[in-house]
């Protein structure tokens, strides 16, 4: 069984308090139930108050990820198949699946708007199919 613990410490402030810019951040999310911690970002995105499930910097089981840069500029990224498709956790069958974890299919991460990233995020935290269809409709 997946220990949960919460991780605030998860997101970086943009300046330090001696007003010098930080490293670049990175948060990799995944679905409820495969994560390693929660964490908000609601200092990032205000539209995500909840805590959502995120897993480690590149791991196989990450489907969304936001970056943030020195600059304060923020970029969202979903996990698309090679139809440009986001990935859906819920629907895909064992043979896809266990193909993904052995790196044999292509999945790349597409930056989308934040629009989307907020919905595909939702449906992560929730496994709402609608949320899902609505991430598609706010991506294209």
């Amino acid at each position: 069984m997946i220990r949960q613990k919460e991780v605030d410490s998860a997101i970086v402030p943009l300046r330090q308090h001696d007003n010098t810019p930080c490293e670049p951040t990175e948060i990799w999310f995944t679905i409820l139930g495969k994560q390693e911690s929660f964490t908000t970002i609601n200092n990032i995105v205000p539209e995500l108050t909840n805590k959502l499930p995120i897993v480690p910097i590149n791991s196989i089981l990450a489907y969304a990820k936001l970056r943030q840069v020195r600059d304060g500029s923020v970029y969202y990224f979903i996990k698309t198949d090679t139809s440009g498709q986001f990935l859906n956790p819920l629907g895909m069958n064992e043979l896809r699946l266990n193909r993904q974890i052995s790196g044999r299919v292509p999945f790349v991460f597409q930056e989308v708007v934040k629009r989307a990233f907020i919905k595909y995020v939702q449906f992560l935290s929730t496994k709402n199919p609608a949320l899902l269809h609505q991430a598609h409709v706010e991506a294209y």
